[in-house]
């Protein structure tokens, strides 16, 4: 019986500890915009293992480090513009990325992705 609520008592708690994960805010930064493609640097080295090392923008040839796409492009705010901060969190899906148009041009955008949600930015 004491390894049973052992058991459930780990189990608990690591359910616990990924639902606190998920809710993590990072800072980050646009830094590229195109009807295509939208990147964002991530300012916060405790989350670099999210983005891409280096990447060259397409049309500046400007090279940004620690970096993703946004996958879910029709979920980030318009009011955020290059350059500008903004805080996220990671998502795990987002209903509204199935119902997105988008162009069909490639710009050579980064190799790693993410759901991300915006908190806060734009202003």
């Amino acid at each position: 019986m004491k390894k049973l609520i052992l058991l459930l008592s780990v189990v608990f708690i690591l359910l616990a500890g990924k639902k606190s994960s998920e809710q993590t805010i990072v800072k980050g930064k646009l830094v590229y915009r195109s009807c295509a493609t939208i990147v964002v640097q991530v300012l916060d080295s405790s989350y670099y293992s999210i983005t891409q090392n280096t990447w060259k923008d397409p049309t500046s040839k400007k090279d940004y480090e620690h970096v993703f796409a946004v996958s879910n492009q029709c979920s980030f705010p318009d009011l955020i513009t290059v350059g500008q901060e903004c805080m996220f969190q990671i998502i795990i899906e987002d209903p509204k990325s199935k119902d997105c148009m988008l162009c069909a041009m490639y710009d050579s955008p980064p190799q790693k992705s993410q759901l991300i949600k915006v908190i806060e930015g734009g202003k």
